[in-house]
């Protein structure tokens, strides 16, 4: 048992630093660049927080979005202390802004009915408000299911939010 916990723990931290070093893109085609920060949920955990941030990246990135560089925001994060799933708007629109992003992406995930409903906001300087939208999953879905497909739907969102054409 404990051995297999190593196993685990080690996976994950394999995971964050390759997801890390992929994700540490600076440059994008699209011009714009995206702060992606967590999810206030009681319905997931802290791991699939992080799985969801780096799937959400990972489908940025093919859309050709810069990425704060996650290593970059673990160093501020741990430094100030800061929980990226209990971040306020204000703290995210500073942090954007820190970081020279155009946009900031944070949300907050429950499960009723037997569906997950996503709350998704999108903040930036270039808005005069945050661009709040819900993406309501299919019943009866698991987590990992609802995960890509959710990716894929916030990248969408972020598309119109810069006013570029979806895939």
């Amino acid at each position: 048992m404990k051995k297999m916990m190593i196993i685990a723990m080690s996976a994950v931290l394999a995971l964050g630093f390759f997801a890390g070093s992929i994700l540490s893109v600076n440059g994008g085609t699209a011009g714009k660049k995206i702060l992606v920060l967590g999810f206030r949920s009681s319905a997931i955990n802290d791991v699939q927080d992080r799985l969801l941030r780096e799937s959400v990246m990972r489908e940025l990135l093919k859309r050709k979005y810069a990425i704060v560089p996650v290593m970059e925001l673990e160093n501020v994060i741990t430094e100030d202390g800061i929980n990226l799933r209990k971040i306020s708007p204000e703290r995210a629109r500073k942090l954007a802004q820190r970081f020279e992003a155009d946009y900031a992406l944070m949300g907050s995930i429950s499960l009723r009915a037997r569906r997950y409903h996503t709350t998704l906001r999108i903040l930036g300087p270039l808005l005069k408000k945050n661009l709040p939208c819900e993406i309501i999953s299919e019943q009866g879905l698991s987590f990992p299911e609802y995960m890509d497909a959710l990716s894929r739907e916030i990248a969408d969102r972020i598309d119109l939010a810069c006013n570029k054409p979806g895939r």
